[in-house]
């Protein structure tokens, strides 16, 4: 069974000696547009049976014979065609191709835009550049870098905020025999000082630190400042 294409429209299914009688009887054209199940696209009707029959020596009136913009096969007309899942000429496969790649290009912004997020995000909460000397934090080139003289004496921290911006909500916090032990400022202004002492300081389970040797007593203090990060300065040991 054909379909055939004329003047834009589909016409079919017909048999194959109808679509030869319409020939001779030139209504329609040798070349007219054909298509039947197991064809990849439409074809001139000549081109598909080259015994196709010439137009008839009294031909009827002129008819022109227009190629459809789009040759499709007509699935609505062969609903059988659909379901078999026969080859179609690519239009669908390239409407799909092209919203494929436009969702792809966008998904590829969204990934490289996280990226950056993320790359800035740490940035931005990284520790300060510092170098330990003589148990104070000094700057690196970095005028917002955290700053701070450590000292402990007789059980007591005492601690000089030398940075050049005061310091919002501070928390202090050591690691000693296994455990870590904090202390929370609410701030300490700028070239101010504080002094502590190591019972002050206490564990996660709320148990204060207790000295039981020297060897017990802190090396490091780790200080973290509310919006300029975090930093770990060497505790000088006065005798």
């Amino acid at each position: 069974m054909y379909y055939f294409s004329q003047n834009g429209e589909t016409s079919g299914p017909i048999s194959e000696a109808d679509l030869q009688a319409r020939i001779a009887d030139g209504s329609l054209l040798p070349t007219v547009n054909v298509w039947r199940e197991g064809m990849a696209g439409w074809l001139p009707y000549n081109q598909v049976s080259p015994a196709a029959a010439p137009v008839s020596a009294a031909p009827g009136p002129l008819r022109v014979n227009v190629t459809p913009v789009v040759a499709a096969a007509p699935l609505r007309a062969q609903p059988e065609y659909a379901a078999a899942g026969a080859v179609s000429d690519g239009s669908a496969d390239v409407q799909g191709s092209t919203r494929l790649e436009s969702a792809s290009s966008w998904g590829m912004v969204v990934v490289v835009g996280l990226a950056m997020f993320v790359f800035i995000g740490v940035l931005a909460s990284r520790p300060r550049d510092l170098v330990y000397a003589n148990g104070a934090m000094e700057a690196v080139d970095d005028a917002d870098a955290l700053d701070a003289d450590v000292e402990l004496k007789a059980g007591v921290i005492h601690l000089e905020n030398t940075s050049e911006f005061p310091w919002a909500t501070t928390t202090l916090s050591f690691r000693s025999g296994g455990s870590r032990y904090t202390y929370q400022l609410d701030g300490i202004p700028k070239d101010g000082n504080v002094s502590i002492p190591l019972t002050d300081f206490a564990s996660t389970r709320g148990s204060k630190f207790a000295s039981t040797s020297p060897s017990a007593n802190p090396r490091e203090l780790s200080i973290r400042v509310k919006g300029h990060g975090s930093a770990t300065a060497e505790i000088d040991i006065a005798p």
